[in-house]
């Protein structure tokens, strides 16, 4: 398996931040907003979550009784949504400001082996559900917790489909939902005879109409292995890795009124190493989770628009390759730090860290922005 490499609430990250008090202790807004985030031991072992609220600036660690360690996390409308993904296939569901076993409303199972990688909620009855391991997206009612029978289908995207190369599924993975549409990076990877994957045919973006729930187009990546999407101002920004190791990607955006591919950011030899995650802020900063080739991960900021990219910043050990938030004047990112693992904020005006990281227990793997209205 590949290495492991929002909608609604989750948005204010996705198109940039709003200016906000200091990210310890905001004194305006909802009655409660908080970091929450998924985590997984540094061995693999297990999986939970955690939450830092900005509201009172307390943090609470190890949520749960148990979490799968291959997980991610979305939220929407002020509900959490937790993916156990690889040989799991769970949907967890809490809603309300307090993570617990107590206020776990579901756990649905989606399917057998079909590594789920992403949900997209379009409304608080309809969303989209990609899987690693299938050729259907899964359509799920996240307020309920079931699955439809009704699938839509992107075998039609195989890679090398219709040769005697054809692979068994367009390996979806990442997927965002904006004004009616639904993103999904398909990352179209080849399985070797040993099981690895890497990067195979043209990566493809499927654009599919949340109301038809039906593919209206396909739109060709630059680069190979789709990591991560991000929204900011009607722009989809896609980053992706290529092959591991190898600097032959990059990050590239798509404008969104057009669904036209507007070419490359920036590349992985300005960014010096492959690009896990990234978070765009503003038309002119974003932020990027770097792999180097020491085998090292870092932090640095990067200009869209003039195609340059910063020094690391500095206080951050391992920054985690999945999802990052902007909530203020801060980026929140996830430090896997074998020392001081946590979450940690960055000032977006200086690019440095402030304040201590917050400890949520076992490293954080992906993060979200969670905020209930009083």
């Amino acid at each position: 398996m590949v290495k492991k490499v929002f909608i609604s609430i989750i948005l204010i990250a996705l198109y940039g931040c709003t200016k906000k008090n200091n990210p310890l202790s905001p004194s305006l807004g909802p009655s409660s907003t908080s970091i929450v985030a998924v985590s997984i031991a540094l061995d693999y072992s297990e999986g939970n979550i955690g939450q830092y609220d900005l509201t009172n600036s307390t943090v609470n660690k190890n949520c749960l009784s148990q979490v799968s360690s291959d997980n991610d996390i979305r939220t929407y409308n002020g509900a959490v949504y937790i993916l156990e993904r690889y040989g799991k296939d769970n949907i967890i569901k809490i809603s309300g400001s307090i993570i617990a076993d107590s206020t776990v409303v579901y756990q649905r199972n989606i399917g057998a082996s079909v590594n789920i990688q992403d949900i997209a909620c379009v409304s608080e009855t309809k969303a989209y559900i990609t899987q690693y391991a299938s050729t259907n997206v899964a359509i799920f009612n996240p307020a309920t917790g079931n699955k439809s029978t009704k699938t839509i289908d992107l075998s039609a995207f195989n890679a090398y489909g219709g040769t005697d190369s054809a692979e068994k599924t367009p390996t979806m993975a990442r997927e965002v939902y904006f004004h009616g549409k639904v993103y999904i990076a398909c990352q179209r990877l080849k399985t070797l005879a040993n099981g690895y994957m890497v990067p195979a045919d043209t990566s493809l973006i499927i654009v599919i109409n949340a109301s038809t729930d039906s593919v209206e187009r396909a739109i060709r990546l630059n680069y190979k292995n789709p990591q991560e999407l991000c929204i900011f101002n009607g722009t989809l920004y896609v980053a992706s890795v290529g092959a591991f190791g190898v600097n032959d990607a990059g990050i590239e955006r798509i404008n969104l009124q057009t669904n036209e591919n507007e070419g490359i950011v920036v590349d992985e030899k300005a960014l010096h190493g492959d690009v896990e995650s990234i978070i765009i802020i503003s038309d002119t900063k974003g932020y990027a989770v770097i792999s180097t080739p020491s085998f090292a991960t870092e932090l640095c900021p990067f200009n869209p628009q003039t195609k340059t990219v910063g020094a690391k910043i500095a206080g951050i050990d391992s920054p985690c390759g999945n999802h990052m938030v902007c909530f203020g004047d801060y980026v929140y990112v996830g430090d896997r730090s074998a020392i001081s693992p946590g979450i940690a904020a960055i000032d977006i005006e200086n690019d440095t860290k402030i304040g201590t990281t917050k400890n949520i227990g076992l490293p954080p793997n992906s993060l979200t922005l969670l905020e209930i209205k009083g």
